[in-house]
């Protein structure tokens, strides 16, 4: 039975896109996934400890670095999380 009902105010159709009944032109393929261009084998964030472990910087040296503004800590919570990022780009390297 067609739809006979006047058209919403806001311009649309009473179909839903993509469910049983709606026209081809209504459907419209969902747009693919977005990429972040970050590795997933190395974390963004990490803890003092981990700072240490990866690049060699302990824990004091880490506060002077981030009360000079060279690298960034981030507080989540009670803990204190380093941007290896910011690591990264103070050491010049990925």
């Amino acid at each position: 039975m067609p739809d006979t009902a006047d058209p919403p105010p806001h311009g649309g159709t009473h179909r839903v896109p993509g469910s049983a009944g709606a026209r081809a032109e209504d459907r419209t393929a969902a747009p693919p996934p977005m990429r972040l261009p970050l590795c997933q084998d190395e974390p963004e964030f990490g803890t003092l400890s981990e700072l240490r472990r990866r690049f060699g910087i302990p824990r004091s040296t880490a506060y002077r670095l981030a009360a000079r503004g060279l690298i960034r800590l981030v507080r989540v919570g009670r803990r204190r999380l380093v941007d290896f990022r910011s690591v990264r780009a103070l050491l010049g390297t990925r």
